[in-house]
């Protein structure tokens, strides 16, 4: 993901497109995956939020279990958009690689990719 740094804290967003009552709509109107992260290598802290489709939701979240990473909240901010979305606030603590490792574990899943790939980290 390409972001950038401000004050120490790196942030990146990945766009999604969707229809919203007829209009399309994306990463401006808030339909992304954004990720903060914050810290050291050695211990970051890790704050952001994915969007996805009631379909892929399962598949987010046993992601991030599987890689220790804190649901905080799933909530929709929209009504009537198509595909319907969800939001999946999460945190996470530890070293900033494994931090990485984990989200990029959970975009893999949630596009399928980590389910053909069972070893990649």
């Amino acid at each position: 993901m390409k972001g950038g740094v401000s004050e120490g804290t790196y942030h990146a967003a990945i766009g999604s497109d969707a229809l919203l009552h007829g209009e399309q709509v994306g990463r401006e109107m808030g339909m992304s995956i954004w990720i903060s992260v914050a810290g050291t290598n050695d211990h970051a802290i890790a704050h952001g939020e994915f969007i996805a489709s009631t379909d892929d939701l399962q598949k987010v979240l046993k992601a991030f279990r599987a890689k220790g990473i804190s649901v905080i909240s799933i909530r929709n901010h929209t009504v009537g958009e198509h595909p319907q979305f969800v939001f999946v606030q999460f945190r996470g603590e530890g070293a900033a690689s494994q931090l990485a490792k984990a989200v990029r574990y959970a975009l893999d899943a949630q596009v399928g990719y980590a389910a053909r790939s069972p070893g990649r980290d």
